[in-house]
Protein backbone atom coordinates (compact mmCIF):
# COMPACT_ATOMS: atom_id res chain seq x y z
CA UNK A 1 0.00 0.00 0.00
CA UNK A 2 0.99 3.64 -0.90
CA UNK A 3 1.02 6.26 2.26
CA UNK A 4 1.95 9.36 2.37
CA UNK A 5 4.02 11.21 4.69
CA UNK A 6 5.31 14.26 5.46
CA UNK A 7 9.45 14.75 5.04
CA UNK A 8 11.15 15.42 8.53
CA UNK A 9 10.99 19.47 9.29
CA UNK A 10 8.38 20.39 5.91
CA UNK A 11 5.08 19.63 6.46
CA UNK A 12 4.34 21.01 3.29
CA UNK A 13 6.52 18.38 1.01
CA UNK A 14 4.86 15.04 0.50
CA UNK A 15 6.61 11.67 -0.09
CA UNK A 16 4.99 8.49 -1.17
CA UNK A 17 6.35 5.13 0.33
CA UNK A 18 5.16 1.72 0.35
CA UNK A 19 3.62 0.23 3.58
CA UNK A 20 3.37 -3.43 4.56
CA UNK A 21 -0.02 -4.25 5.87
CA UNK A 22 -0.89 -7.50 7.18
CA UNK A 23 -4.07 -9.41 5.25
CA UNK A 24 -3.93 -6.89 2.31
CA UNK A 25 -4.36 -8.27 -1.59
CA UNK A 26 -2.89 -6.49 -4.41
CA UNK A 27 -7.03 -5.66 -5.59
CA UNK A 28 -7.50 -2.38 -6.24
CA UNK A 29 -8.19 -0.03 -4.11
CA UNK A 30 -11.55 1.95 -4.63
CA UNK A 31 -11.71 4.38 -1.84
CA UNK A 32 -8.88 5.12 1.57
CA UNK A 33 -10.02 7.64 3.92
CA UNK A 34 -8.90 8.72 7.40
CA UNK A 35 -11.27 7.47 10.16
CA UNK A 36 -11.10 8.74 13.93
CA UNK A 37 -8.92 7.06 16.45
CA UNK A 38 -5.94 6.90 14.29
CA UNK A 39 -7.40 4.53 11.95
CA UNK A 40 -8.14 4.42 8.13
CA UNK A 41 -10.83 2.78 6.09
CA UNK A 42 -9.50 1.02 2.55
CA UNK A 43 -12.92 0.00 -0.02
CA UNK A 44 -11.75 -2.62 -2.38
CA UNK A 45 -14.52 -4.46 -4.40
CA UNK A 46 -14.65 -7.50 -2.25
CA UNK A 47 -14.49 -5.62 0.94
CA UNK A 48 -13.86 -2.76 3.92
CA UNK A 49 -11.39 -2.67 6.00
CA UNK A 50 -10.89 -0.95 8.89
CA UNK A 51 -7.19 -0.36 9.90
CA UNK A 52 -5.38 0.95 12.35
CA UNK A 53 -2.75 3.83 11.60
CA UNK A 54 -0.64 2.87 14.57
CA UNK A 55 -0.44 -1.06 14.47
CA UNK A 56 -1.16 -1.40 10.28
CA UNK A 57 -3.31 -4.34 11.64
CA UNK A 58 -6.90 -4.62 9.81
CA UNK A 59 -9.20 -3.85 12.83
CA UNK A 60 -12.48 -4.65 11.32
CA UNK A 61 -13.72 -6.24 7.67
CA UNK A 62 -16.69 -6.51 5.70
CA UNK A 63 -17.78 -8.22 3.20
CA UNK A 64 -21.50 -7.98 1.10
CA UNK A 65 -23.52 -10.51 2.23
CA UNK A 66 -24.36 -12.10 -1.64
CA UNK A 67 -21.46 -13.61 -2.96
CA UNK A 68 -22.65 -12.27 -6.60
CA UNK A 69 -22.55 -8.18 -5.60
CA UNK A 70 -19.22 -6.25 -5.55
CA UNK A 71 -19.07 -2.92 -4.27
CA UNK A 72 -18.71 -0.45 -7.14
CA UNK A 73 -18.72 2.78 -5.23
CA UNK A 74 -17.53 4.16 -2.35
CA UNK A 75 -17.50 7.37 -0.09
CA UNK A 76 -16.95 8.22 3.43
CA UNK A 77 -15.88 10.60 6.24
CA UNK A 78 -13.97 10.46 9.59
CA UNK A 79 -16.69 8.20 11.05
CA UNK A 80 -19.04 7.17 8.40
CA UNK A 81 -18.88 4.71 4.90
CA UNK A 82 -21.20 4.72 2.09
CA UNK A 83 -21.44 2.27 -0.71
CA UNK A 84 -22.87 0.98 -3.36
CA UNK A 85 -23.16 -2.33 -4.16
CA UNK A 86 -23.92 -4.05 -7.59
CA UNK A 87 -24.60 -7.54 -9.18
CA UNK A 88 -22.33 -9.74 -10.78
CA UNK A 89 -24.37 -12.16 -13.37
CA UNK A 90 -22.08 -15.35 -13.00
CA UNK A 91 -20.59 -16.82 -16.06
CA UNK A 92 -22.79 -18.03 -18.50
CA UNK A 93 -22.79 -22.26 -18.29
CA UNK A 94 -22.44 -23.29 -22.32
CA UNK A 95 -24.75 -26.22 -23.35
CA UNK A 96 -24.66 -27.95 -26.42
CA UNK A 97 -28.41 -28.93 -27.80
CA UNK A 98 -28.15 -32.63 -28.77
Amino acid sequence: MLAMSANEGNEDEYMLKNIKIDGFSEEQTLFCHDAINDQFVLVTSTSVKLVSLTSRKILQEWHPLLLLHCINVATANATQVLLSTKYQSPSPILSSNR
